[in-house]
């Protein structure tokens, strides 16, 4: 509910018994108590006329003062700031859990890639030339949000507030939800894609530094396949669509394989994807452990990314390259940005370890991994 002078008054449900209010209160804190914020609430209700709610013993009673901060630099030599201590984000968005966990997975696979790369400092500076700038415009966005709901500015509000009869609309809406819940945060010209050739688009929507849309791909034998969970610490995936295309997967990724473009994946994170005409119909298409199988057969139609396309995704989930397979330019320019002496760090290391009689746990493959179906993410050995 919406009063003048940029007071608003929210009463949301929890269990049948208990309900949150919230409300805005232009009065210093010297002057609100528990006492304070019952009267507040009790004359709120009844100028919406509730006249017959009566509050009762509150459970929780608090106030804060909206505020926002935002660091110059995420990073400074082997310090990183992650979460609160990066930006201090206004509730009204709801919005500081997730940018605090988008953070931790953009920088985590960074620090495991940094440990072979000949180039860290590059790597790591990504972090800040990524994060800083999503940061900073969801601050700008909560500042709409603020004026929307708390601006003292009456005509300002008033075009601001306009904007929740728009949300009727199907596009807006969309627009809006994925403003909030930022699942169109994405690194278009930024940090790793900040090198010409890196940040090409293959089809309208899917280009490098977009997140991954949701799949809902399969094996032959009809097990889904968690794109999530094949994602690891610092391990990244390449998906090749094969379209309609029935070849071998082998014609898709021998190419690739000979180039030494698979050298970051490896033979076990390359996938082919067919598309299923429909799916009444059965499918008779290649089959084996680089198959997937878009069974509801549009995905590629929806995201209108045309057939003998490859796209390499990074360990957060982000596309890292969006490349046509007879011209992996794009992948070629992610690649060497991420070169790193790993082989030779790999053979040392496990050089050391067979000295020192260990052994190296790999993650089981997709598809029938075992761990997973009992309790075990995948991905993880």
């Amino acid at each position: 509910f919406y009063f003048d002078e940029g007071t608003f008054f929210t009463i949301l449900p929890i269990d049948g018994r208990y309900f949150r209010l919230i409300s805005t209160c232009h009065t210093t804190a010297a002057e609100v108590d528990d006492e304070f914020v019952l009267r507040r609430f009790d004359t709120l209700l009844r100028a919406l006329g509730l006249t017959d709610v009566s509050l009762g013993s509150p459970f929780w009673v608090t106030r804060f003062n909206p505020r926002q901060f935002l660091a110059d630099r995420l990073r400074v030599g082997g310090v990183f700031l992650v979460g609160d201590a990066a930006h201090i984000q206004s509730p009204i968005g709801a919005q500081g859990l997730n940018t605090g966990i988008q953070d931790t997975m953009n920088l985590a696979w960074k620090l495991g890639h940094a440990v072979y790369s000949a180039d860290a400092d590059r790597m790591l500076d990504s972090y800040h030339s990524e994060r800083h700038p999503v940061a900073r415009r969801l601050f700008e966005y909560n500042d709409l949000l603020s004026e929307r709901i708390f601006g003292r500015n009456r005509i300002k509000r008033k075009l601001l507030r306009y904007q929740n009869h728009l949300l009727r609309l199907p596009s807006f809406h969309a627009t809006e939800l994925g403003k909030v819940s930022q699942f169109r945060v994405g690194y278009p010209a930024g940090g790793l894609f900040g090198r010409g050739g890196a940040g090409a688009a293959c089809g309208p929507q899917l280009r490098a530094g977009t997140r991954m849309p949701h799949t809902a791909f399969t094996s032959p034998d009809g097990e889904v396949f968690p794109l999530l969970g094949e994602l690891g610490a610092h391990r990244h995936l390449l998906l090749a669509f094969a379209g309609e295309d029935a070849a071998p997967p082998e014609r898709f990724l021998a190419p690739l394989r000979q180039a030494s473009r698979l050298r970051l994946t490896g033979e076990d994170a390359a996938y082919v994807v067919y598309d299923r005409p429909s799916p009444k119909q059965r499918y008779r298409g290649p089959s084996g452990t680089q198959v997937l199988i878009d069974r509801i057969g549009r995905w590629r139609e929806q995201h209108r990314v045309p057939e003998h396309t490859g796209v390499l995704l990074r360990p957060d989930g982000y596309v890292a390259a969006a490349f046509p397979l007879t011209d992996p330019a794009s992948l070629d320019s992610y690649l060497s940005l991420l070169e790193y002496t790993m082989t030779q760090s790999c053979q040392g290391r496990a050089a050391k370890d067979d000295r020192n009689g260990s052994a190296t746990v790999r993650p089981h493959r997709f598809p029938g991994r075992v761990a997973s179906r009992h309790g075990t993410p995948p991905g993880r050995g």
